[in-house]
């Protein structure tokens, strides 16, 4: 009993992407990976807002369950074509990255400080299915977010 256990918790975390396997885009999704062990400060969630031409798509959010502190050195927000409208362009593709430092997630989550500065925003690229794009966030909350690509 004790292996069949131990095997079906091997098998999940493989299925799951939880061994440290390099990370890979399927041909029919976008890859944003976001390195967020860089901010000195507690974070319990990561959100992503993503635009075409600066119009608003969609958002995702990673974070632990259980609301202990996420700082993940690959947050990967997969994107596929149910992402965007049909036959979208996707030359014009951005995104912010908002961090929640409030452990209820939701003071974190509006508060000016816990944003990527404007003046650092994600630069629009034409991003193409199959492909992954790494980007890290360093800095604090008091001293400000700095995201870069890399």
């Amino acid at each position: 009993m004790k292996k069949a256990l131990v095997g079906i918790v091997l098998l999940v975390l493989l299925l799951c992407g939880c061994t440290g396997k390099e990370i890979t885009a399927a041909e029919d999704e976008i890859a944003v990976v976001v390195d967020i062990s860089g901010v000195t400060d507690d974070v319990y969630r990561a959100d992503i807002e993503y635009f075409l031409d600066e119009e608003w798509m969609g958002g995702m959010a990673m974070g632990h369950a259980d609301g202990t502190v996420y700082k993940e050195p690959d947050t990967v927000f997969r994107f596929t074509s149910e992402c965007f409208p049909e036959n979208a362009d996707l030359s014009n593709f951005s995104f912010h990255i908002v961090l929640s430092y409030d452990k209820d997630g939701i003071e974190g989550l509006f508060s000016e400080s816990a944003r990527i500065s404007p003046s650092n925003p994600c630069e629009p690229f034409a991003a193409e299915y199959g492909n992954i794009y790494r980007y890290s966030v360093t800095g604090s909350y008091t001293d400000g977010l700095v995201l870069g690509r890399e």
